[in-house]
């Protein structure tokens, strides 16, 4: 083995079988990137940087097959700990990465609307100000 686990990134309407060639699959993009954002944060905490990780890790180990991935990715998000929706920068990174990892292509912010959104700290400020984590995908 190679080390390397291509399952893991597996976007939900793929694992589930619906993917088709039109404009969501532009939305997997997004998703897959909001994967390498959770990634980031998830080593780069103040204080020291928890234990490397895959982003589906706790819920199917670090081999997953593609059958564990179409089970669970559909209905499950990686977990955003507290202390990143207690840090104020932080907070609003993670706002971002629940807002980009759906399950609903054309609910998932724009790679657009995400570039536009970091580039302006004002408006970022105001769309995720206060909010926690919300579950819902």
């Amino acid at each position: 083995s190679s080390g390397i686990n291509a399952e893991w990134p597996l976007r939900p309407g793929f694992t589930r079988g619906r993917f088709l060639f039109d404009n969501s699959y532009r939305q997997m993009d997004v998703y897959s990137a909001s994967l390498v954002v959770w990634q980031i944060i998830n080593r780069c905490i103040d204080g020291g940087a928890l234990p490397f990780s895959l982003p589906y890790e706790q819920y199917v180990g670090s081999h997953p097959t593609l059958g564990d991935m179409s089970e669970i990715v559909p209905d499950t998000r990686p977990t955003l700990h507290a202390v990143w929706l207690q840090h104020p920068e932080l907070k609003k990174l993670c706002w971002l990465v629940q807002l980009a990892w759906k399950a609903v292509p054309s609910q998932r912010l724009t790679a657009h609307c995400i570039h536009r959104l970091l580039r302006d700290p004002v408006a970022l400020d105001a769309l995720c100000g206060g909010r926690t984590q919300d579950t819902s995908f």
